[in-house]
């Protein structure tokens, strides 16, 4: 227990926090039913609804978490000067570490929140598997396990802040890969403007600190190896894996962008070359079927993944502007 909070105090904080996750969990589930009338006035197909309400949800949760926590970071004290001492890499290393002994008032907020979101994303992946992602089950449930130890001993609550904010991607990703292919803004310029930008943001936000935070890490060892046990294992599993599966997800983020605007080139030349030969073609007569064969292919390639096997994952790696999922089957459960 930390010192600066007995025991008993620790239990009453979980089980508090347990129970206002779990309502916040049942808000988010009256959140998503409420939205079906809304999605059924939508182009999107009935099969892809529940997808679209899991991805509304996911859009308000970061969006609310990401911008408490930024605000946390940049006038809670002490996180501010945490913040300074970590962009300037210099600083009392027990600052990193938030040796201060008292809980963030704003994590104290947003974790019911965020908890109840994963609580909430979990249900929907047990009952319905085409919206199953397995790495978003280690993902939530590490964090319903560490984040909380980061509040109740007031340790380390500048890096939950830190993760949080990262959320801030997240909008620009549903966006890109889903909300603007479903709403027929599929290669317009805000689709392609939209996809640079969740680059840009993603590497703002996720990839960009890692080294600030590696310093701060490295600067505060005395202290992380002043803190107990098993508050070490923590530290060392919830601090470092993010880091690690967001360098990751941006290398394939930037794949992906290159490929598509590549690919984007290709199509370029080749309507050039449908215009060049289109006398050609008419004088030889190309029947309908190929036209309709041809256009197969245009919407096979558009729902295969690169493996050949249809996508049913719910969010898909960002390794382009839009997803290669064909409708999900099972969705009928929301609408």
């Amino acid at each position: 227990a930390s010192p600066h909070h007995p025991s008993s105090i620790i239990i009453m904080d979980t089980a508090t926090l347990a129970l206002r996750s779990t309502a916040s969990a049942a808000c988010w589930l009256l959140f998503h039913w409420a939205l079906r009338p809304v999605v059924r006035r939508t182009s999107v197909e009935k099969l892809e609804r529940g997808d679209w309400l899991n991805r509304v949800c996911g859009v308000v949760h970061a969006t609310v978490a990401a911008v408490l926590s930024i605000r946390a970071l940049l006038t809670e004290a002490p996180f501010p000067s945490m913040a300074w001492s970590i962009l300037t890499l210099h600083g009392a290393p027990e600052d990193y570490v938030g040796a201060s002994g008292e809980p963030s008032p704003m994590l104290a907020l947003i974790l019911p929140f965020t908890l109840g979101y994963f609580l909430y994303d979990l249900i929907l992946m047990a009952i319905d598997p085409s919206l199953f992602m397995p790495v978003m089950v280690p993902h939530h449930v590490m964090a319903a396990l560490f984040w909380p130890v980061a509040l109740q001993t007031a340790s380390c609550q500048f890096y939950v802040h830190a993760m949080i904010a990262t959320e801030l991607s997240t909008p620009f990703l549903h966006a890109a890969v889903f909300f603007l292919p479903r709403h027929g803004f599929k290669g317009a310029p805000l689709h392609i403007g939209c996809g640079l930008a969740l680059v840009f943001v993603f590497f703002l936000a996720r990839v960009l600190p890692i080294p600030f935070l590696a310093y701060s890490w490295w600067a505060s060892r005395a202290a992380f190896f002043a803190l107990s046990t098993n508050l070490r294992y923590v530290c060392a599993v919830s601090l470092w894996v993010p880091m690690v599966m967001n360098v990751y997800w941006f290398h394939m983020l930037v794949a992906g962008a290159l490929k598509q605007l590549s690919k984007g080139d290709e199509d370029g030349d080749a309507q050039e070359g449908d215009a060049d030969g289109d006398g050609q073609s008419q004088g030889k007569g190309r029947s309908k079927s190929g036209g309709s064969k041809a256009k197969g292919e245009v919407l096979k390639s558009a729902t295969s993944t690169p493996t050949g096997r249809k996508s049913l994952r719910k969010r898909q790696t960002p390794t382009a502007f839009e997803p290669g999922g064909d409708p999900r089957e099972g969705d009928h459960i929301y609408n």
